[in-house]
Order: C-alpha cells, then structure tokens, then sequence
C-alpha cells in the first residue's frame, strides 16, 4: 500500500511568516480578507481561515519559497 501524503494545514500565523518571509506586508484588511503587498506592488488577498488547498494555490501561483 502506498501512503497518502497529505496537504500542509498552514495557520494564519505560519501563513503569515511565510508572506512575511517572501517579501509580503499586511497593507489593509475587510473582515476576514487580509490584503498583502510587496514592494515591487504585487498583492495577495488572503481570506481566514485558510483553505488547505487555497494555500496551495497561492504558494505555486505567487512562487512563494517555502521556509522549515
């Protein structure tokens, strides 16, 4: 049998030190949507709680570097 790898469940705060670690700072927030910039100008809006497979997506998306 072969073993199911699972997708990483990340929390707001390992989302958040993973944009912080790419470059990201939170610029504003509207509920539960929390909106990211970086200095070349590009965003990411993040809705709470993050969605397992959202998070993935926008990992491959923006080419975030994931940190250990």
């Amino acid at each position: 049998m072969s073993k199911v790898k699972r997708m990483k469940v990340y929390e707001r705060r390992e989302f958040e030190k993973l944009l912080s670690a790419n470059g990201y700072k939170l610029n504003r927030n509207n509920g539960s949507h929390h909106i990211y910039v970086n200095e070349s100008g590009r965003h990411i809006t993040v809705k709470y709680p993050i969605n397992p497979c959202i998070s993935r997506r926008l990992i491959k998306e923006y080419e975030l570097k994931i940190i250990d």
